[in-house]
């Protein structure tokens, strides 16, 4: 039997030491239903919405050590590694381009991210698990505007 992402996220808490809070109930709930990438503000939010006596770090404590049980991936979306996004791990890789303009954080897919996940491995000789990339540059509003279009 498989386990839901919640019981993964208990179980990742309390193996580190930590409670299983009603907060911490808010933000599995919150992560196992997210569609997309979520940042720990926008995490934050939402969970205010249900509890307004959630903090921050509280937010911040759940996702280090559920990025460090493997049970959500964090990638970089930002090329100066400022900003991170989270997901739960049993879906797609997706990366992000960011327009140095206007700042629009655009998510990608592609099949050669895939590939060149095991082409690196196989370099190396190692198992890849995981692979940050992202990418910046001009999104194509501001391309265009940039050019005079």
């Amino acid at each position: 039997m498989t386990m839901t992402f919640q019981q993964q996220a208990r179980d990742a808490i309390r193996d580190s030491g930590g409670r299983i809070t009603p907060q911490r109930e808010i933000l599995f709930d919150l992560l196992a239903h997210v569609e997309n990438d979520i940042d720990a503000d926008a995490l934050f939010r939402l969970a205010a919405q249900q509890d307004p006596n959630i903090s921050l770090p509280t937010v911040y404590r759940t996702l280090n050590t559920l990025e460090d049980a493997d049970v959500i991936a964090a990638q970089y979306v930002s090329t100066d590694h400022e900003r991170k996004v989270y997901r739960v791990n049993n879906r797609k890789n997706v990366f992000h381009f960011t327009c140095r303009r206007c700042g629009m954080v655009t998510p990608v897919t592609s099949k050669l991210v895939d590939q060149l996940r095991r082409e690196l491995g196989s370099q190396i000789g190692a198992d890849v698990v995981t692979l940050c990339m992202c990418a910046g540059g001009l999104c194509e509003d501001c391309r265009k505007e940039e050019s005079g279009l």
